[in-house]
């Protein structure tokens, strides 16, 4: 869903302006076409990028234009399994709404054509990190249309093992039976992370968070 979102550049200025560490790994959480990551990466220079995207078409393009790059098929969840998903037609203005969630009917389609309904693995990010070996992530990005907080559930105590992570969240019930901006928010600050930047463009949010002990004192006047 279109709204106004926290860019690459304003993240990474962020990051820069903190600079209490190199980062060295990047992972996007719904990725839709890997350009985010893509931007990343050539910021950072990691070598090391993992992208979770569990439309089966989105999968596929991305692993073929980002070759280098470790790209996994299915949905971060709060449990591991199958689910349906709403994968939404590529001849759509808006690609970007695909979702586990069903839309809620109060709200319009934005430019949305249709959704095939396809059957996906699921699977918690704990267990996807022990699958593969990832001890920590410097840096996350996750937007999955209403699954936000689900995605953080998942996690588990591995959750701290994050440094920063950018986040989409609604703050009204725009999928079916979704968790909220709110729900996100008391789960990351349980888990030791600090609010930095947030900005929303009804009834989205994007907002930044670091892990308390990356964030330098006195960084906004320097």
């Amino acid at each position: 869903m279109a709204h106004n979102q926290i860019s690459m550049d304003e993240w990474i200025k962020l990051i820069n302006l903190q600079n209490t560490f190199k980062p060295e790994s990047i992972l996007e959480i719904g990725s839709m076409d890997g350009k985010d990551a893509n931007y990343l990466e050539q910021v950072y220079l990691t070598n090391n990028v993992n992208i979770i995207e569990a439309h089966p078409q989105f999968y596929e393009m991305i692993k073929e234009e980002f070759p280098l790059f470790k790209v996994h098929h299915f949905a971060a969840c709060e449990l591991d399994g199958h689910a349906e998903f709403n994968a939404i037609y590529e001849d759509s203005q808006n690609l970007g709404v695909s979702s586990l969630l069903s839309r809620d009917d109060s709200w319009s389609n934005f430019g949305c054509t249709g959704y095939n309904k396809v059957e996906v693995s699921c699977k918690k990010m704990k267990t996807f990190m022990l699958e593969n070996n990832i001890q920590n992530i410097d840096i996350l990005k996750i937007d999955v249309e209403g699954n936000s907080y689900e995605v953080l559930v998942g996690f588990e105590e591995m959750l701290k093992n994050v440094k920063t992570i950018h986040i989409e969240n609604e703050h009204v019930q725009v999928w079916k039976n979704q968790k909220l901006y709110s729900d996100s928010e008391k789960i990351l600050i349980d888990n030791g992370f600090i609010l930095l930047d947030f900005k929303i463009g009804w009834p989205q949010s994007d907002s930044v968070w670091f892990k308390k002990e990356y964030v330098k004192k006195n960084w906004w006047i320097e």
